[in-house]
């Protein structure tokens, strides 16, 4: 079940054709409050072009995450919570949590300079179909959060 509902928070992959900004909030964990440490500035998930995203199972998605640290950050770790239905948030990994790697990221980022984060998630096939809320973290080396947004999809 923890599996079914991983594939659910973590996946991207949208129906529409053409990617585009992605409806978004910030946050600060489960708060609805700004991360400490930087600011998203504009999030794209591949190829949706609207929000909510609805998403296909069973395919691979791309997320993008444009983002200024406030602080010069040594180390990232990308980090999912999402919720579904009256579930409470559930932690998930993420197959590449090492931001710095893979991701168009190279680390150290300077505070103030724009980074642009990019990571593919698999949906898995057996993921239910519900909407759920997800919460995307960056984490510096200190456990701080660079990045905290949340935002709404639709498992299809």
């Amino acid at each position: 079940m923890w599996i079914l509902l991983l594939g659910a928070i973590c996946c991207f992959q949208a129906t529409c054709a053409t990617p585009g900004p992605t409806g978004f909030e910030h946050c600060s964990g489960s708060e609805y409050q700004p991360a400490k440490y930087g600011k998203a500035t504009n999030v794209t998930l591949d190829p949706c072009a609207k929000s909510p995203c609805q998403v296909q199972k069973g395919v691979n998605a791309t997320a993008f995450i444009t983002f200024v640290p406030s602080v010069t950050v040594t180390n990232l770790t990308a980090v999912v919570h999402g919720k579904l239905g009256i579930l409470p948030l559930v932690p998930f990994d993420l197959p590449n949590a090492n931001a710095c790697s893979n991701s168009n990221i190279t680390c150290p980022l300077k505070a103030g300079v724009l980074a642009y984060y990019t990571t593919m998630v698999p949906v898995p096939k057996l993921a239910p179909s519900a909407p759920v809320e997800v919460f995307f973290q960056l984490l510096n080396e200190k456990k701080e959060e660079v990045v905290c947004i949340k935002f709404e999809m639709q498992i299809e």
